[in-house]
């Protein structure tokens, strides 16, 4: 089931991003730079709204994998998800409210536009619309995923993508005022996403007989439940702030024009974490069912073997895309401003990413142990440092200086914290870890992709095109040549 769900995980996640990062250019010309801003504002918003999360979804996705152990564990679950959704509609309901209150606020002391008021309020209220049912769908998302129904939720997200992403080019080109049909049908398109996912965790679910409602037994075991959730909202919130400052420090400071080509390269850097989400959406559920089982052999052989996997496919795509950075721009939207404008900063949000995809293994660890006091700490301490580094970089140096900053806290997370934790949990292993599951899978990539750049030089698009192509493949090759071939350092 592991290797199908994560088949499944990389085809429906590869295909997100797919649509995801060749769909920009289109909207680029539909939307406008400036009604791209609003995307980027729009993908802003729903990162800052996980604070509110407060580690539910995280913790609904783990209970779902522990309901598949026996009956208390399915009648357990069940009440849990009459809480969540109590909990979750509420809150939505609340924030929707607030946001068309603040609105005005907004429109005038935060974004630097010359787009109409109209357009602008119109686009503003169907983004919190949208956002904050994307957010409510989060819980019955994860909860499938801990269900390891992923082969049916990738299905799900495929078709959902493609009517939120090529399908709304069809819808704009009906309408004179695109910007403001964009965000109306983006929010349509999140009505039926909750729908979808309360839909299926419901079906999936292992059946149980009892009232959903709780009860005094529900409320004394549910205690550890709400600690862990509470632990893991804690460090989601620190996260989510230490990950998305930048874009809220610039989405006040530069214009939405700016802030367009900003989007663009972020963009462009989230596919590298999408290629690692497939498997992290696979190995958080094994690794619990391991830890439940007290079977801590087959964990930590699957820890290993998933990180090779990763780091197998990030790294050269994290190295290349850094590296090729203003040929892939050009490539991909074909316009000399944009090149200009965002390839450094895609260059360090390429890395940068590459570093936290492999960096956040330690916390699949903890999460299947249930211990998360470690990863609070070391978020915490980020936190207080990252702050005033980041609002005094972003002030003088934008956007780029931003990127900048986003690399070196993930270099830092990725060098020492994950020390930390593996030495806490899998004592002696870290720096076998780092030597035999990470470092092969970066010397090849680095090499080739350097000595290419070298040689490239001023060429055709085509003959860009193909060299990138061919060092793609060469580096994923060589990758893949090391991750099948046996050594005896893995093993132990």
């Amino acid at each position: 089931m592991f290797k199908r769900n994560v088949i499944a995980n990389y085809l429906g996640q590869g295909y997100i991003a797919a649509v995801g990062i060749l769909i920009v250019p289109f909207y680029l010309e539909q939307l406008g730079t400036e009604g791209y801003g609003l995307v980027g504002i729009f993908t802003m918003l729903q990162a800052w709204l996980q604070l509110l999360d407060i580690g539910i979804s995280t913790t609904l996705a783990r209970e779902a994998a522990k309901s598949k152990i026996n009956t208390v564990n399915a009648l357990f679950f069940k009440k849990l998800k009459f809480v969540v959704v109590s909990i979750f509609f509420t809150v939505g309901l609340i924030l929707f409210l607030i946001s068309v209150w603040a609105k005005n606020y907004i429109i005038e002391n935060w974004l630097s536009t010359s787009l109409s008021g109209d357009t602008v309020t119109i686009s503003l209220l169907a983004i919190m619309f949208s956002v904050t049912l994307r957010w409510c769908s989060a819980p019955w998302r994860s909860a499938i995923v801990g269900l390891e129904k992923q082969v049916i939720l990738n299905i799900t997200q495929v078709t959902i993508t493609t009517l939120r992403f090529p399908c709304s080019l069809i819808v704009m080109s009906f309408s004179e005022e695109k910007i403001t049909t964009f965000f109306k049908y983006q929010a349509l398109i999140a009505v039926l996403e909750l729908v979808t996912y309360f839909a299926l965790a419901n079906i999936y679910s292992p059946k149980a007989t009892g009232s959903i409602l709780p009860d005094r037994n529900f409320l004394t075991n549910a205690k550890s439940t709400f600690k862990f959730a509470l632990a893991i909202g804690f460090t989601s919130s620190v996260w989510v702030v230490v990950t998305q400052l930048d874009k809220l420090i610039l989405s006040s400071l530069i214009s939405l024009q700016e802030y367009g080509y900003y989007s663009v390269a972020v963009i462009a850097a989230s596919g590298i974490s999408m290629l690692s989400m497939p498997v992290a959406q696979a190995i958080t559920p094994r690794l619990t069912n391991f830890f439940e089982q007290g079977d801590l052999v087959k964990l930590k052989e699957q820890y290993a073997n998933t990180t090779k996997l990763v780091a197998a496919i990030v790294a050269p795509a994290s190295i290349i895309l850094g590296v090729f950075a203003e040929e892939v721009l050009f490539i991909w939207t074909r316009d000399h401003e944009v090149v200009n404008g965002a390839s450094n900063i895609l260059r360090w949000y390429a890395w940068g990413n590459g570093l936290l995809a492999l960096a956040a293994f330690p916390y699949y660890l903890q999460y299947a142990y249930g211990k998360l006091r470690l990863h609070v700490i070391g978020n915490v301490i980020f936190a207080i440092f990252l702050f005033p580094t980041i609002y005094l970089v972003t002030k003088s140096y934008g956007a780029e200086g931003a990127a900048k900053v986003w690399f070196v806290q993930n270099l830092f997370f990725f060098l020492c914290w994950t020390w930390v934790i593996h030495n806490k949990f899998l004592k002696n292993y870290h720096l076998n870890w780092l030597i035999s599951n990470i470092l092969p899978f970066t010397v090849g990539p680095v090499l080739v992709a350097i000595f290419s750049k070298l040689c490239l030089g001023e060429h055709s698009l085509f003959f860009t095109i193909a060299m990138i192509a061919i060092v793609s493949m060469i580096s994923l090759s060589i990758n893949l040549f090391i991750y099948n071939r046996p050594s005896r350092l893995w093993k132990k």
